[in-house]
């Protein structure tokens, strides 16, 4: 069985752009997108960022600090990133479905809240001379 490694390296940038959240306003930095990729796809990295470009998957997105990108939200991206999933044995994650809110830690309760308080200094007088 044939395996396109350029279409590989693909869906692991767009994986890692969607599992990271880096669409819409969010990016990184142009230089974070091959890290971590496994050997067999790193010749294959800076060529797949080109073509992800030329396909309008990712934007360039203007920064003074350096070079920053982010993904679209797409179907096409979706099919790479989950053919990548499919060949590393990763579970298939549906992109399209919502994520829901992120869990959120309970709040403090009042015995907890007074534990934390700091007592206050007590202020030094200023001697007048």
């Amino acid at each position: 069985m044939s395996v396109d490694r350029l279409a590989l390296a693909k869906g692991y940038i767009m994986r890692k752009m969607y599992l990271h959240d880096y669409t819409g306003g969010r990016h990184t930095a142009i230089e974070n997108l091959p890290k971590g990729k496994p050997l067999e796809l790193a010749p294959y990295m800076s060529e797949a960022i080109g073509r992800l470009k030329a396909e309008g998957l990712l934007r360039p997105k203007p920064a003074s600090y350096g070079k920053q990108i982010c993904a679209i939200k797409c179907e096409k991206g979706y099919v790479y990133a989950n053919a990548y999933e499919r060949h590393a044995n990763l579970p298939v994650v549906d992109y399209m479905k919502p994520r829901g809110p992120k869990p959120s830690t309970p709040p403090l309760t009042p015995e907890q809240l007074r534990a934390l308080k700091i007592p206050k200094r007590k202020s030094r007088q200023r001697s007048k001379t």
